[in-house]
This record gives C-alpha cells, structure tokens and sequence, in this order.
C-alpha cells in the first residue's frame, strides 16, 4: 500500500499567492488575519490555506502589518456540486 505525500496530492492543483497590508493595532491585525485564513478554509473554493509570511513595518506613520497566504484551488471536480452554481457570485455577511 502506497501514501501520498502532501506535495504529490496538490500537484494538480492551483496555488493563489495572496499578499498584502493590514493596518491598526498589532493583536487586531493579528486577529483578523487569522479569522480570514480560517475563512478561506472553510470556502469549497481554497484548499490548505496557511500563513506563509508576515512583517510589522511603520508606513505614514501607521504600523502595518504586511503578509503572504498561500492557498491551493481544488479542480473543477474537487469542488462540491451544490456550490458550482450558474456563474452566479455568492455573498455572505458575517454578524457581530
């Protein structure tokens, strides 16, 4: 019996580099970049979202918070058929 490694089951997949700047307190930042990974995570449409980088820098004056998530998009077949709709783009809104 033979396993697969990680590598060689998203070999057929797609990676999305997503890159960029968060700005306001250190903890918050923090906080709302994990709970748009977790997110990512749980779409149909990403696979094996993770943190790959992150950098505190001061721009303007304002300390930022810059990152990198890599995120593997599944194939046509791999994404449940209830969420492959017409085309038609699906928004939900979150509750506090």
């Amino acid at each position: 019996m033979t396993s697969l490694t990680d590598t060689d089951q998203k070999k057929d997949s797609s990676l999305l580099m997503i890159t960029g700047s968060m700005k306001g307190e250190k903890l918050v930042a923090s906080l709302s970049l994990m709970e748009f990974i977790s997110q990512l995570e749980k779409s149909p449409y990403f696979d094996d979202a993770h943190l790959l980088y992150t950098d505190r820098n001061n721009r303007y004056g304002q300390e930022v918070i810059d990152f990198t998530i890599a995120a593997h998009l599944p194939t046509r077949g791999e994404i449940p058929p209830s969420t492959q709709g017409s085309g038609e783009r699906v928004e939900s809104s979150g509750s506090s």
